[in-house]
Parts: structure tokens; C-alpha cells; sequence
């Protein structure tokens, strides 16, 4: 199932979808279908402005990014005694693999690590232990090893109000969200309610994950992505960071409908 996600992913979304509707143009070309081919190159390059421009990007990934509100230790959540004895679990986004400045070993990505850094700033403030969850595709390194380095690195992340160290577990077998969730409900025991980590992009699919398992969640967003201010001409502009926006918001929307849709 992990590998046909994969397949799925490069037929559904950029720049698998760009590479398709062009190749598809080709061929029409090529069979002399000149007002198909004509639709298919003109409906790849529209997409492809669309995805690069920062309003469309972010009229896509805010609504995901505002599904859930901002963490508060003394809000909602604390009054309703939901946080009582939950500990922080931070999903992982990615690592670098190989990297030199690890000594080749896996690197957190800038997603994973900004993750990582609210979760543990939560973890301490709160003084609960942390639950990492993030694997490896079977090429070098799991996402939980390249946190455990992170932690010795900087322990003074780890430290609580009291001056105690948190306690930290991790998970380096998960390579999905609903792997997460399983793994990471193993991890927890008994333990029906969590404080989730996550960027806020991906919040809603991940909470959704852990629901589906009977785990009650406290959601605290971190790593925003959409620029909170009114458009400007500049936001019409292709760029690469509006893309990945796109891209990342296509990907959870297609994610939280399959997930929906699964047992």
C-alpha cells in the first residue's frame, strides 16, 4: 500500500499531472489532434501558473492551516481536562538522508525540525513526556534517529520549567500518518488522549488518523506556511515556494479523502 500511495501521488500531483497533460499533448500532436493537444498544453501550463502563484497557493492551503486553532496551555483545552496526562507527539516531516553535516547520517528537513522545536518547547513548558513518530523508506537512516541526534545536540530543549529532563520516546517505524497513529498508539499504552504536533497544513488529516483509533487529540499546529496579509501584485508572481504550497495542500486534500473514505 505504501508504494502504490507513491505511484498514486506521481499520477495525481505536480509535477506528475504537468508531465501527463504534456506528454498526452505530444502524442496529440503527433495523431495530428491539434485542438486536443492544444487543451491538454494549455490546461498543464494554466495549472502549472496557478500552483506557482502565492494567492492561489494560499487560497488553497489556508483553509487547512485555520481547521484547527492555535494551541493555548490555559484555553479550552486545559478547562475540559482533555490535556490531563496527554503526552506531546510530534509527527515527523521528512529528513535528509546522507547528509555530510551529520557525518552522513539523516538530517531533519526544515518541516521536521520546526515541528520538532514547538513540540519539545510544548513538552517542557507543560513538563510532559514526547512521543516522536517518524521512520525511514528503508534507504539510510529513520526520521526518529535524525531527532534523537537533534535532542543530544541541543538538550537544553528537553529540559522542563523545573529543570527536569522530559522524557522522550520514539517511533522509527512509521513511513505514513495512519502509521503514525498506529505506532504511536502502541507507544502511548493506555493513554486515550494526546497533545498532536504537526504543521498546521497537515493537522486535520493527522487528527483525523488518530480519531479513527478512538484517541481524543489536543491539536497544536506549528510551521504556517500561508502569509496572513492582503494580496499584493508581487503575489501574481510565479515562485518555487508558492508551488510547494500548492503542492502540499493538493496532497493533503487527496490524503484527508482517502483517509475519510478508509476503514
Amino acid at each position: 500500500m505504501y508504494f502504490i500511495s507513491k505511484a498514486a501521488n506521481f499520477l495525481l500531483l505536480p509535477p506528475g499531472i504537468f508531465l501527463l497533460l504534456f506528454a498526452a499533448a505530444f502524442i496529440l500532436i503527433l495523431l495530428r489532434k491539434r485542438k486536443p493537444a492544444a487543451i491538454a498544453a494549455g490546461s498543464a501550463l494554466l495549472l502549472f501558473y496557478l500552483f506557482s502563484a502565492r494567492f492561489f497557493s494560499d487560497a488553497l492551503i489556508r483553509p487547512l492551516e485555520d481547521s484547527s486553532p492555535p494551541f493555548e496551555a490555559g484555553g479550552q483545552a486545559a478547562e475540559s481536562g482533555l490535556m490531563a496526562g496527554a503526552p506531546v507527539v510530534v509527527l515527523s516531516g521528512g529528513c535528509i538522508d546522507n547528509s555530510p553535516e551529520e557525518g552522513m547520517g539523516a538530517s531533519l528537513n526544515t518541516e521536521s525540525e520546526k515541528r520538532l522545536v514547538y513540540g519539545l518547547g510544548l513538552a517542557a513548558r507543560l513538563e510532559r513526556p514526547l512521543i516522536f513518530s517518524g521512520g525511514s523508506d528503508g534507504s539510510g537512516e529513520s526520521e526518529a534517529d535524525a531527532a534523537r541526534r537533534f535532542i543530544a545536540e541541543n538538550p537544553s530543549l528537553a529540559v522542563g520549567r523545573s529543570g527536569r529532563r522530559i522524557a522522550v520516546s520514539y517511533d522509527d517505524r512509521s513511513r505514513t500518518t495512519r502509521e503514525n497513529a498506529r505506532n504511536v498508539a502502541a507507544l502511548a499504552g493506555p493513554a486515550k488522549k494526546i497533545i498532536l504536533v504537526t504543521s498546521a497544513y497537515h493537522m486535520r488529516r493527522a487528527a483525523l488518523s488518530f480519531h479513527k483509533l478512538g484517541i481524543e487529540t489536543v491539536n497544536a499546529p506549528a510551521d504556517y506556511k500561508s502569509i496572513r496579509r492582503k494580496v499584493r501584485a508581487a503575489d501574481f508572481l510565479p515562485t518555487m515556494a508558492a508551488f510547494m504550497n500548492s503542492y502540499r495542500a493538493v496532497r493533503e486534500y487527496i490524503g484527508y479523502l482517502a483517509y475519510s473514505m478508509a476503514g
